[in-house]
């Protein structure tokens, strides 16, 4: 239980959020008990008086394991808000004793004519009513999830929080009045699930159903998948190291070449592969053997790229407009062969990479679930944007498909999870967009490996009661979290998520010095406001550690930035860096990253201040919030000390320069390009200069190639080829190699292999400038 309270909304206030009745479904049903046909509420139910109670709990004796494990908890929190005993009793209580009926057939034995239809409700719908002087709080019948869900909202309504997997708050209430209600809601994604570094308990009470949760079916349960992983399942389907040898025409043919490969590489899904189709279904027909009935198979491409190109699999692409094609085709006949035998199984696919883009003559069957990712996004951008047109498209032609459209949606910096990542807006908004397109399943990866990321805790309530009800007001749940859950911190939190979302996130504003010159005063302040309470601070701490690591990386631009004027932060970055792993380890943060850096090394290369050069003329008299260095120091060496050498050399900028012997073509001299913050009415593109040195012995052929290599598109934006007669003097030169937006990216620069005309590239340093 967290340390601090909210306070308990009177029944008049709750009622005025308001919701439907039972015989429509509610706009909200987390903002309040909806009252009887419109009118004013009345009390009716006297649940606890001063601590007692006359209630009693009655789930019925052939009621399923999460039917019962929902009574036994409704009495365990109805103990610790009233401080009464309700007793759980599988026959109706008689005499004076009120009821409160917990599932399908204790509800049906109080009324008779309660709608509890499967089809209507589904496994999540939940039923919450007053009858007379009774309380009913049920799913549908055979649901598997519905009555544990009824009694979460009820808790909810009545004040009950579950912030994290271990921090809630309960009301203490001693006499608990309810008014007469009715609710009837289902609701508005049936698959809700955050890869988030959580457990069971979360996901429980603040109703996620997702494959990634291990909650038990005495809690309901959670949609699985069956067979071998939840995604990416060729080549575990049909192992390469199995079937390879003996049917190489079941796997990729790139390049006139069939591939024996599990990532880069995928199955021909030919129709002449007949063999290949059996045996899929037959161990798909295996992994559904005793499953719960709603359970999935995912039968879905291999991460990477290698879609087959033979022949048979081109003609299909041709024929559809799409390499989705050949997939849709291929998994039908799955879902067809399974479809008698397992009619509430579903067969999953993606629609990735190459196979995003939706067939144009074949849809996928009812019982096919197309799992759609946003990979080539913006995603501090709205979907239905501009920046994101090629993507919305795609949502677009999905949905005219199928009613069994879900979305695979990215709400994290993989590559640097304590980045400032400002997408919780655009995200709340992005879900909205999925949901009025009749998106039915919706899971956010966000940092799925460790503790931790950009105000995870915050975004990870935000986002499940949105999954659980789209209409709701996301700020209106950040208000309440942030009071929850930081209690007298709360101000710093707020005036630094004001901050944060000041503007718009696709100008990475919080990239800004000042910026910082803002933000880390808020993070002394809160750990001033958390006082002498260890896990108060611990919270407010976390909270801050993105913050502390934008500053920590971009130290020495923000130096640059600074020019000798104010500097408000600590004297050296190893004062950073040792907060930063301290704050991780005592929040139990193992990574850095999507590639599991740890903290510690994460922080290596920004401990000591980076080395800044001399300003180069060219770019003097441009202000230093337009224009970044990059010395040496911060450069990334391939097979540093036989492709390339840190040497001393007066005539650099700073006294070092990377050395690349000119025998070799490797690109030993790279450079992550930082994401920039962009300006209002600029285009957010950077030009990109290198200052290179040649050490040339003739004037014959090249003398070196540079380029920004997107990592997102596999492919070069900008490359240019220096020609040894373009190499004026002996000293250094800058070399504009392009103009692109940074993110995603990395500079390169390499040698020609040419080493009797250029003996030797030296790169002092990148160079980046506003365009």
């Amino acid at each position: 239980m967290s340390l601090f309270t909210i306070p308990r909304l009177s029944w008049a206030a709750l009622a005025l959020l308001g919701m439907l009745a039972a015989a429509a479904t509610p706009a909200s049903p987390l903002s309040g008990f909806p009252t009887e046909k419109g009118g004013s509420p009345t009390v009716t139910l006297l649940l606890a008086d001063k601590g007692a109670t006359t209630y009693a709990i009655h789930v019925d004796a052939g009621a399923t394991a999460a039917e019962k494990g929902a009574a036994a908890f409704l009495a365990a929190r109805l103990g610790d808000i009233t401080g009464a005993a309700f007793p759980v009793v599988e026959a109706p209580p008689s005499g004076t004793r009120g009821i409160i009926a917990v599932g399908p057939a204790a509800a049906k034995r109080l009324s008779p004519s309660l709608p509890l239809d499967l089809s209507a409700l589904g496994h999540d719908g939940v039923v919450m009513r007053t009858e007379g002087g009774a309380l009913l709080l049920t799913g549908a019948q055979s649901s598997r999830r519905g009555t544990v869900y009824a009694v979460g909202l009820f808790l909810e309504k009545l004040g009950c929080r579950w912030w994290t997997e271990s921090a809630s708050t309960l009301p203490k209430i001693s006499s608990l009045s309810v008014p007469s209600f009715s609710l009837r809601y289902r609701p508005g994604f049936e698959y809700r699930e955050l890869l988030s570094y959580f457990a069971t308990n979360f996901a429980v009470e603040n109703r996620l159903n997702g494959n990634g949760y291990p909650i038990p079916e005495s809690r309901g349960g959670s949609i699985k998948y069956r067979g071998p992983y939840f995604v990416h399942t060729f080549a575990q389907i049909v192992p390469p190291k199995e079937y390879f040898a003996g049917h190489p025409q079941w796997f990729s043919e790139i390049q006139g070449k069939r591939i024996n490969k599990s990532f880069d590489g995928q199955l021909c899904l030919s129709p002449k592969n007949g063999d290949l189709l059996a045996l899929v279904i037959g161990k798909v027909k295996g992994y559904l053997a005793d499953a719960p009935p709603d359970s999935i198979v995912s039968v879905s491409q291999n991460d990477g790229a290698g879609a087959c190109e033979c022949a048979d699999c081109r003609a299909i692409e041709a024929e559809e407009g799409s390499p989705a094609g050949p997939v849709v085709r291929f998994v039908n006949a799955v879902a067809k062969a399974i479809e008698a035998e397992y009619p509430q199984a579903t067969i999953d696919t993606l629609a990735y990479l190459y196979s995003q883009k939706p067939p144009a003559l074949t849809g996928p069957r009812a019982n096919v679930r197309i799992r759609l990712c946003p990979f080539k996004c913006r995603w501090l951008a709205p979907y239905d944007s501009k920046a994101n047109a090629a993507f919305f498209a795609d949502l677009q032609g999905w949905r005219k498909w199928t009613s069994n459209l879900h979305v695979w949606d990215y709400t994290t910096d993989f590559a640097d999870y304590h980045s400032i990542f400002p997408n919780l807006y655009v995200s709340a908004g992005n879900l909205r967009l999925f949901a009025s397109n009749q998106v039915r399943g919706l899971m956010h990866q966000g940092t799925f490996n460790t503790p931790g990321g950009d105000l995870a805790v915050l975004k990870d309530w935000v986002f499940a009661k949105l999954l659980w009800d789209p209409s709701l007001d996301e700020r209106a749940l950040v208000s309440e979290f942030v009071a929850g859950y930081y209690g007298p911190a709360a101000p710093a939190i707020t005036r630094y998520l004001d901050l944060v979302y000041a503007g718009d996130p696709m100008q990475q504003n919080h990239l800004l010095l000042s910026f910082m010159e803002k933000a880390y005063p808020l993070y002394r302040e809160g750990r001033t406001l958390a006082g002498r309470d260890p896990e108060l601070l611990r919270r407010v701490e976390l909270a801050f550690m993105p913050m502390l690591n934008v500053l920590l990386v971009n130290w020495t631009s923000y130096r640059q930035q600074a020019a000798g004027g104010a500097w408000p932060f600590p004297a050296e970055p190893a004062e950073l860096a040792d907060a930063f792993v301290r704050i991780g380890a005592e929040n139990g943060v193992r990574f850095a990253n999507e590639a599991r850096t740890s903290l510690s090394a994460w922080v290596k290369d920004y401990r000591i201040p980076g080395r800044m050069g001399k300003t180069a003329p060219e770019f003097e008299k441009i202000p230093p919030v337009d224009k970044r260095e990059i010395q040496d120091d911060r450069f990334r060496l391939y097979k540093k000390g036989e492709l390339v050498f840190t040497v001393a050399d007066e005539s650099a900028s700073d006294g070092f320069a990377a050395s690349m012997p000119g025998s070799h073509t490797a690109w030993a001299v790279q450079v992550d390009l930082p994401t920039m913050p962009a300006k209002p009415g600029a285009s957010g593109r950077w030009k990109v200069y290198a200052a290179v040195k040649v050490v040339k012995q003739g004037d014959q052929g090249l003398a070196f190639t540079a380029g920004v290599y997107d990592l997102v598109e596999k492919k070069n934006p900008a490359s240019i080829e220096i020609a040894l007669p373009q190499v004026v003097g002996e000293g250094y030169h800058l070399y504009a190699i392009g103009t692109v937006v940074p993110g995603a990216k990395y500079i390169w620069v390499a040698p020609a292999k040419n080493a009797e005309n250029a003996k030797e590239i030296r790169v002092d340093r990148l160079m980046l400038v506003r365009e």
